[in-house]
């Protein structure tokens, strides 16, 4: 149960039982989880209904939605299919094509979605205190984490990215090839730092991200590389 993880008496997640159960990678997702101000029992949660209770009605809706998503063109499904396959061919770590992947699908714990799941009561940024924070808004559109990507992606129209989704400003970056490794991950950066900010942990300062995305696709690229002397064997033969 999830209850068993989290300290009622302190309102925080149990660190230890958490990091003994889990690999670290999942123990990190689930202590990034921000708690609720209130203590609640678990629940079941239909997203379909506002109360989260499920009905014949909502699953009916559910299924015929997805049969009419089946149903679109095929065109349309060849440029969703090859948006797709853009995003999973990109040259960065798999974790940096997961968070992408979930950030176009809104899946992350943004706190408008954290909302809908009754988490939170709260949709405001923690960072610029003013405006909600659903994904865009947290990866690129707060007023804190603007000057991330004012050096190298001043070139995207802030307004009509704003009137978009995440996943619109995604594919208008994948259609340019020279910077969708260095967007993939300077995103991944911005979204850990807003994570590790919530949380008082040390982070890679928001005018450091630059640099740092910088290193962490060359030592990637790097290692994906065949060691010199293999060239030259290869060459040889």
């Amino acid at each position: 149960m999830v209850a068993d993880l989290i300290d009622a008496r302190l309102g925080c997640w149990k660190n230890h039982l958490i990091d003994s159960c889990f690999i670290p990678s999942v123990a990190t997702r689930i202590k990034a989880i921000p708690l609720s101000d209130l203590p609640q029992p678990d629940m079941l949660y239909w997203a379909f209904e506002r109360n989260g209770a499920y009905s014949v009605k909502s699953g009916y809706h559910v299924l015929c939605e997805e049969e009419r998503s089946g149903e679109a063109s095929s065109s349309n499904s060849g440029l969703v299919a090859g948006f797709w396959s853009k995003l999973w061919k990109l040259g960065v770590p798999g974790k940096v094509k997961h968070f992408l992947w979930r950030a176009c699908t809104d899946s992350l714990p943004t706190r408008i979605n954290l909302m809908k799941r009754k988490i939170l009561n709260d949709p405001i940024c923690h960072l610029c205190g003013r405006d909600d924070e659903d994904t865009l808004h947290a990866v690129w559109g707060c007023e804190v984490v603007k000057q991330v990507w004012d050096c190298d992606f001043n070139w995207v129209n802030r307004f009509e990215a704003a009137h978009g989704s995440f996943q619109d400003l995604v594919e208008m970056v994948l259609s340019k090839p020279r910077v969708r490794e260095d967007f993939a991950t300077t995103a991944w950066f911005v979204w850990a730092h807003r994570n590790k900010s919530r949380l008082n942990e040390k982070t890679t300062p928001l005018n450091g991200i630059r640099e740092a995305v910088r290193n962490f696709l060359h030592l990637f690229q790097s290692c994906r590389e065949p060691p010199v002397s293999y060239k030259k064997q290869r060459q040889r033969n």
